[in-house]
């Protein structure tokens, strides 16, 4: 199981990747983590300041993440999530997904501008379980703006559908969701979005 990235880039002057399956190796949600430290736990694509982004078929499935607070001021996300963008710009997203089993959250866009998501899809597992995917997509963060996402679909995730925020200038069209309902007391599967989130 990965634990490190598998494609990890700060600063690039653009960056395009279609048609790639990341896989983290995670079957099903690990009972102990032996001889695996889960601070070492990082999105399998991690996308730092680049001024643009393009995201085609990119398919994310077998992450497992953590919510464990540690020091880093990106560790509540980026140790929770199969792919994110930080600090970008002129970012595109087109037909990407996400499949159980995938752990924690989803997809996380932080900080970025001019953000335009394409026929995003999440896929559940066949039962419901507490610690699978809460959030299918972020899109969040206080400097994030001009955001359009034109077709969503997202089934038997266990918090919000897309959790986003921002400055402002946030458009959502053609959004399909078909929830699942876990236990009466089932209170763990949304944690909330970390400090400056929306």
């Amino acid at each position: 199981p990965a634990s490190r990235a598998l494609l990890k880039l700060q600063g690039p002057a653009s960056f395009a990747l279609s048609g790639v399956t990341l896989d983290g190796g995670f079957t099903t949600t690990p009972a102990t983590l032996s001889g695996w430290n889960v601070k070492d736990a990082a999105a399998l694509l991690e996308i730092r300041d680049c001024p643009r982004v393009r995201l085609d078929d990119v398919h994310a499935t077998g992450f497992y993440g953590t919510r464990n607070a540690i020091d880093d001021p990106y560790g509540q996300y980026a140790r929770g999530t199969p792919v994110m963008l930080d600090n970008c710009q002129d970012v595109s997203l087109r037909r990407c997904r996400l499949d159980y089993p995938t752990f924690r959250e989803g997809f996380w866009i932080n900080n970025c501008q001019r953000v335009r998501i394409e026929d995003f899809a999440y896929e559940g597992g066949p039962a419901y379980n507490s610690k699978a995917c809460s959030t299918p997509l972020h899109v969040l963060g206080p400097w994030t703006q001009e955001v359009s996402i034109e077709g969503f679909r997202s089934r038997f995730h266990n918090g919000s559908a897309i959790n986003a925020g921002g400055a402002g200038d946030f458009r959502i069209h053609d959004f399909f969701v078909q929830g699942r309902i876990g236990t009466e007391n089932e209170t763990s599967g949304d944690a909330g979005s970390p400090p400056g989130g929306g």
